[in-house]
């Protein structure tokens, strides 16, 4: 598709609060982005994902550097451009961005922050994961970026084999969506337990969908109820 198609509603959102002339860096991104995955097999989801990805940054009103770096976050790590040539394309600061978001990454996967009933406080685990987050995070705006990153993941995890669909709910709901309130980032928290919630509890899911008539702040009270009962199991 035509790189204006594609990249049009992310343009719109940020012609809001961005100058114009902070555009350039962004389309150029999307443009080398849209190069680099087109070498791989399965460019086109990494492309989606990484333009979803940046449109929510920008609903943040995140900087410009943000946004690049939302479009870029994919490809050191599966289109074999190295975190030096983003700098060198880019700047040092997006550089430093994307850098950051591939170590949280390499961090967080699913199998690997997973709880252990029995073995292990899951409470404690989950808030070890968060600190470790945290703590690796030289630049907040890290942060900000990978809870857009993991809000799309969510949104599509029907598209992950299920046997993996669970783990990636559970990190979402014990790691991320407590971030996202420590960060007091509200639009991304409620939906990343909405979204979790889902998976782990698709009948209690179903029962609150039958609340939605009685508008959203009842169905997010609810959902904050029943998520911190499970976070306590």
């Amino acid at each position: 598709m035509p790189k204006e198609t594609n990249i049009r509603a992310l343009i719109d959102k940020t012609q809001v609060y961005l100058p114009s002339d902070t555009l350039a860096l962004i389309e150029d991104a999307y443009e080398f982005a849209a190069q680099a995955y087109q070498a791989t097999e399965s460019g086109k989801p990494y492309l989606e994902h990484s333009l979803q990805t940046a449109i929510t940054v920008a609903e943040l009103q995140l900087d410009e550097k943000c946004i690049t770096a939302a479009l870029l976050r994919e490809v050191p790590e599966h289109c074999g451009v190295t975190l030096d040539e983003v700098e060198k394309q880019f700047g040092a600061e997006v550089g430093k961005l994307v850098e950051g978001l591939v170590k949280l990454g390499r961090i967080s996967r699913p199998e690997e922050v997973k709880p252990r009933k029995g073995t292990i406080d899951i409470e404690g685990q989950a808030e070890g994961m968060r600190k470790m987050l945290m703590a690796l995070s030289e630049d907040i705006r890290v942060v900000f970026i990978k809870l857009a990153d993991q809000l799309h993941h969510m949104r599509t995890l029907k598209m992950v084999p299920p046997s993996k669909r669970h783990a990636m709910a559970e990190e979402t709901m014990q790691i991320y969506a407590p971030i996202a309130h420590r960060l007091g980032i509200w639009q991304i928290q409620w939906q990343l337990d909405d979204l979790a919630f889902r998976y782990l509890e698709p009948k209690k899911y179903r029962e609150i969908t039958r609340l939605v008539a009685s508008g959203r702040g009842e169905r997010e009270r609810y959902i904050a109820e029943v998520t911190k009962t499970i976070k306590e199991e």
